[in-house]
């Protein structure tokens, strides 16, 4: 008995380093629970050189017919993800894969909701550098694919169109907090001016410009009086650069901001309010 115990745990491991040989591997969300894949070697070393993994992540018993993509452990190669990373694709029903993220570095999928009830995942590496690896779970979002949760809470979700509409809908009421203006483009808490604030002209484009080009002693705003001004996250929700809201769906930063992680929307969070 012990020496099919150990031949078991042999094979398994063996399946796991080489990632699947005879094809991908499938995974099935249990209803009201989750799933979860490993790269190679996860808790017991770095993944290998040269991997080629796929899984391929279905959740016949969703309620809400999506999937939420969470990572609970994430350490590849950083860079361009160009060396390793981990591709996830929601797959539609007339089989075709939509890219929804490509992750690598220490920043993986947070929330990462797919409209679907089929997910791919590749995992890739080159023949140099190894790190830790990930270990990544799957489940039935909180939210049905369009809403989000209110900020302090696990469980309440709410549309856009719920925002600044009158009716507290979070616990909180932090959707209808003092940041909803009654007109696009003002707000209801007038910003801090610089009375001092001289102009000067500039020798690229002749026009005038502000004062400086860097905040060099400035003041703290006033909470909500800004509230096109946007913090712009990694994926995991560490602090990158600021934006400004430009309209319904674009946010404005620099280019440098960016280049943090791989250009995909999957990669960067913005944070409001």
């Amino acid at each position: 008995m012990l020496k099919a115990v150990l031949c078991l745990a042999a094979l398994v491991a063996c399946a796991s380093a080489q990632c699947a040989p005879n094809g991908a591997m499938d995974v099935e969300v249990p209803a009201g629970g989750k799933a979860y894949i490993q790269s190679p070697n996860f808790g017991n070393g770095d993944y290998p050189n040269n991997a080629n993994c796929q899984w391929n992540v279905n959740s016949p018993n969703s309620a809400k017919l999506a999937i939420e993509v969470n990572s609970v452990a994430f350490s590849l190669e950083g860079g361009s993800c160009g060396f390793d990373y981990v591709s996830i694709f929601q797959v539609n029903s007339n089989g075709a894969d939509v890219l929804l993220g490509k992750f690598c570095g220490e920043a993986g999928p947070q929330r990462l909701v797919a409209s679907s009830t089929r997910v791919k995942v590749v995992f890739r590496t080159d023949s140099s550098i190894t790190k830790r690896g990930f270990n990544i779970s799957f489940s039935d979002p909180v939210c049905s694919p369009g809403s989000n949760l209110c900020s302090g809470s696990d469980s309440v979700c709410i549309r856009p169109d719920q925002y600044c509409d009158e009716t507290e809908d979070c616990p909180d009421g932090s959707d209808e907090g003092p940041g909803c203006s009654g007109e696009c483009g003002t707000t209801t808490i007038p910003p801090k001016e610089d009375k001092n604030a001289r102009a000067f002209r500039s020798l690229v484009a002749h026009r005038a410009m502000g004062a400086g080009n860097r905040i060099v002693g400035g003041v703290e705003a006033e909470p909500h009086s800004l509230p096109w001004q946007v913090a712009m996250l990694s994926s995991s929700g560490s602090q990158l650069c600021g934006g400004s809201i430009i309209n319904s769906q674009w946010v404005m930063t620099a280019a440098h901001c960016c280049k943090a992680y791989a250009p995909t929307a999957a990669n960067y969070k913005v944070r409001v309010g």
